[in-house]
């Protein structure tokens, strides 16, 4: 079972609880926050950083013994010692998602919007450009072909230089060309607005829960 953790950082309170949250962070994470271009940016970036710290210490209670977070070569997080635990994050708009499970996993979100064929030609297979031109809804096929090449690539760790291009995707699952490997990729519509797509090595039942700001910020409390 994959736990997803989905949190709404654009509420109307939320004004007020990016505030709080930054000032919980370290001067580290400000100085990050503060490089940042976008009120949206910023908002993501606090509720991301409370989200993994809020699962970190639910995870340490369960365990009964605090986690340490390492990153791979290439920036993907991971839990330290024999825990069994993966975990994967993604955000977009207004939503940021923690992906969590006892196999390895990757998590994309992504905002619907306007396709633009240069980046079709540069990310998709030719099977996937015929399929798009001949869809009717375009805009939501290209970002469901997204977020399960973008699950994939951070289920391997190879995040932004993956080979988009090489990777096939079909109606849950998605094949490595360059292997011929196939994984599971379950993708949700999310609030209508949004694609998320969770990759796993094998086909695995996953359960969303929503969390409040309020509720990560009482843990910080």
């Amino acid at each position: 079972m994959i736990e997803v953790f989905v949190v709404n950082c654009a509420t109307p309170a939320s004004e007020q609880l990016w505030k709080e949250g930054y000032r919980l962070c370290s001067d580290e994470q400000k100085a990050k926050i503060d490089r940042l271009h976008t009120v949206e940016a910023k908002c993501q970036r606090i509720t991301a950083d409370l989200l993994q710290k809020w699962y970190l210490y639910h995870q340490s209670a369960c365990l009964g013994e605090r986690l340490t977070l390492s990153y791979k070569t290439r920036g993907k997080p991971y839990i330290e010692g024999n825990t069994g635990l993966h975990f994967n994050m993604s955000h977009s708009g207004e939503w940021v998602v923690l992906g969590s499970g006892k196999q390895e996993l990757g998590i994309d979100i992504q905002r619907i919007s306007t396709w633009r064929e240069r980046v079709v030609k540069r990310c998709c297979t030719s099977q996937e450009q015929e399929r798009l031109y001949a869809a009717s809804k375009r805009d939501e096929l290209f970002f469901r072909y997204w977020t399960q090449k973008e699950s994939y690539s951070k289920y391997t760790g190879e995040g932004l230089s993956a080979e988009l291009s090489k990777l096939l995707c079909k109606e849950n699952e998605i094949q490595d060309l360059r292997t011929g490997a196939v994984y599971h990729t379950a993708c949700v519509r999310w609030r209508e607005a949004y694609w998320m797509s969770i990759c796993t090595k094998e086909e695995t039942a996953y359960n969303i829960v929503e969390v409040t700001l309020q509720e990560l910020l009482q843990r910080e409390g």
